[in-house]
């Protein structure tokens, strides 16, 4: 082979290899799912808040950043529209999907807690009726709340101090418990704790909700609360699902 030749050979090697790069790297760029931008997060948020602030959650800051009260409310929203409960980002096309997706439901009636939202969900009638944050059991600490198919088997009014964790100061720190294990050991309860803001598994094995929200659930399930404080009551006996 003379110089020529050879000189010529590798120019074309060197043009099919840059064709097959360009040819390459555009089918990446073709594969490639863009992320949503941050007007599109804004539309999420918009479209959350019409969707759960009624029922009960925290209204979102309209902001373009999908941060965690942001995924947790589109955690709601997929658990009560059907899909998989998830805190992972959303993609461009589940906002256009979720934005015609208005009906919550669930497949039975009673409490719905999800340990992967942080939320709970009153299902009337397969209906969701309400949702409230929530914090169950810090897991890292060795704290779990169980996973369980049950019912309220007994409930307090008023606040009660935890036998096990119990309050160094003021007048108990669960409020309105409802107990879902006859044995006391696990209970959706109001804590003082509990903030709009608290987005991650913190209790110690119980379901908490905020004050406000214990209060608006009591009523929810047992009409207005009792002055009596400290009672053991009986409540409806309402279905409960702890899920993962």
């Amino acid at each position: 082979m003379n110089t020529v030749t050879g000189e010529r050979l590798a120019a074309t090697g060197l043009a099919l290899s840059l064709t097959a790069g360009i040819l390459l790297g555009t089918a990446q760029e073709a594969d490639a799912v863009p992320s949503p931008s941050v007007q599109d997060i804004k539309v999420l948020q918009h479209d959350l808040n019409g969707d759960l602030t009624r029922l009960g959650m925290p209204n979102l800051p309209e902001n373009g950043k999908a941060g965690p009260q942001t995924r947790r409310a589109l955690c709601a929203k997929r658990l009560f529209t059907g899909h998989v409960a998830s805190l992972a980002a959303p993609s461009i096309e589940e906002i256009r999907q979720l934005q015609t997706q208005h009906s919550l439901t669930y497949a039975a009636s009673g409490l719905i807690v999800s340990k992967t939202c942080q939320v709970l969900g009153v299902s009337t009638n397969n209906s969701i009726t309400n949702i409230f944050p929530v914090s169950t059991g810090n897991t890292a600490a060795g704290h779990i709340t169980p996973t369980v198919n049950t019912s309220i088997a007994f409930a307090r009014t008023g606040w009660h101090n935890s036998t096990k964790y119990p309050s160094e100061s003021g007048n108990g720190n669960m409020l309105e418990p409802l107990y879902f294990e006859s044995d006391n050991s696990f209970a959706i309860h109001g804590s003082r704790a509990m903030k709009p803001s608290v987005t991650t598994p913190q209790s110690h094995g119980c379901v908490r909700t905020s004050v406000s929200d214990q209060y608006k659930l009591w009523a929810i399930l047992n009409g207005p609360s009792t002055p009596v404080q400290d009672k053991i009551v009986k409540v409806k006996q309402l279905p409960i699902r702890v899920l993962n």
